[in-house]
């Protein structure tokens, strides 16, 4: 079960599933593009949780994607600490920040993955060069637990990138070779799940024109 308040799209990947099914039981089922259309109607990420893309760029408000070849399987490490954060703070945190930001005279340059946002996900070295969440800052400053629980995430050894999973409480750690839950529940002190990053996507009834 995908924990509420984890920033794992839990309510998204519903909302897909549901749309799949409907359009699985339509005597004219639509197009993928006007599923995808649908979806975007309902939330930023519906989108991608209802195509068969494994890995997609993603821009404007994250409904406008554009699918790409899926990156060599990985095991990963999910972190559920016990306090979730609510999406809607988590939010009003971040526009926070930046209205603080867009005050002061030198805006900050621009990441790399910004310029070169191929380059970025093309490559499981990449993706550990250019990764990045926006929502990290704010969300640390407001939870100095879950910092602290990151930060012993990052620290363990064989982990190639340790972020949190969209707005938290949920973390991940991608581990270049085998993964280590022990060590990453032992270090962390919370729940830990292990699972892989996924190389396709099966779906039903969804028409691929």
């Amino acid at each position: 079960m995908i924990p509420v308040g984890g920033g794992l799209g839990g309510g998204s990947a519903d909302a897909g599933a549901v749309l799949r099914a409907l359009n699985a039981l339509n005597p004219r089922p639509l197009s993928a593009a006007a599923l995808l259309a649908i979806a975007g109607t309902l939330g930023a990420d519906v989108p991608f949780l209802t195509s068969d893309a494994p890995l997609a760029l993603a821009w404007a408000r994250g409904d406008r994607m554009l699918a790409l070849p899926a990156l060599p399987v990985r095991d990963v490490a999910l972190v559920l600490p016990k306090q979730p954060v609510s999406t809607a703070e988590a939010y009003q945190w971040l526009a926070a920040s930046r209205s603080a930001l867009g005050t002061q005279p030198h805006a900050a340059a621009p990441h790399p993955a910004v310029l070169h946002p191929l380059a970025a996900v093309t490559t499981w070295e990449g993706v550990s060069r250019l990764s990045t969440n926006d929502f990290e800052p704010v969300v640390f400053e407001q939870r100095s637990e879950l910092a602290n629980i990151y930060q012993r995430l990052a620290a363990v050894e064989g982990v190639a990138v340790a972020r949190m999973s969209g707005s938290g409480s949920t973390l991940f750690a991608l581990f270049e070779d085998e993964l280590q839950l022990r060590a990453v529940t032992q270090a962390t002190g919370c729940r830990a799940l292990a699972t892989t990053t996924l190389s396709e996507i099966p779906l039903v009834g969804v028409d691929p024109t």
